[in-house]
């Protein structure tokens, strides 16, 4: 048996197979093969934990030969052992097909098998939405800013005339559609700290244009 491991030695009672006659009538050493469940290549990994699940609570109580709950087993065989059999060996049946009907757990499967690259794809897209949605956020706001920008720009540069008035009513306009807007809680300091801008460059816009009118009349 050392030299054949799919080979173990086995006791055959007095009398166990027919007690009448006393058959044997003596005790007798054996040696017989590992029983083994061998199924097509192709056969479908589903079934597996499902024929290895039916063979041992057929054979849950043992025989002549086997002690109660050693068939099937992973050990002494001579073939290969496939990959749903090992994982029913060492982890017992799945929970799916221990709760659900077959055709359900089959497809949860082959669902579940879909879904691993799908979201290894979609860690790295999850870890990468706040910092996009920051920067999305941060545009607009930003954007906004860019015709304070101009303005100011225009209020330093006191070689180019000013139609005061109109960056004035443009202003007025541009804060009623941040009324308008909706912004996160967590941004609300950069929304009310822009508006407050605008304020101080509309204030600027009506001194500018209240000391332009004053020259004019002391000219």
């Amino acid at each position: 048996c050392k030299r054949f491991p799919y080979l173990t030695p086995v006791t055959l009672g007095e009398g166990l197979l027919d007690l009448d006659r006393n058959l044997p009538d003596h005790q007798v050493t054996l040696v017989a093969p590992t029983a083994c469940l061998v199924a097509r290549g192709d056969l479908h990994p589903a079934l597996t934990p499902l024929l290895l699940e039916a063979a041992a609570e057929v054979h849950a109580g043992g025989g002549y030969l086997e002690e109660p709950g050693e068939f099937p087993s992973p050990h002494r065989v001579d073939f290969p052992i496939g990959a749903e059999a090992r994982r029913y060996f060492s982890r017992g049946p799945s929970l799916l097909y221990r709760y659900l009907p077959f055709r359900a757990a089959a497809w949860i499967d082959r669902v579940k098998l879909m879904l691993l690259p799908l979201i290894t794809l979609l860690l790295p897209l999850a870890k990468a939405a706040p910092p996009v949605y920051r920067w999305r956020i941060r545009s607009k706001i930003y954007r906004w800013y860019r015709v304070l920008r101009d303005i100011d720009q225009k209020l330093k540069d006191s070689s180019e005339p000013i139609d005061a008035a109109a960056e004035v009513a443009r202003l007025k306009t541009l804060d009623r559609e941040l009324a308008e807007v909706s912004v996160p809680l967590s941004y609300m300091e950069e929304f009310y700290n822009l508006r407050l801008h605008i304020r101080y460059v509309q204030e600027r816009l009506e001194r500018h244009d209240s000391a332009g009118r004053a020259s004019r009349r002391a000219a």
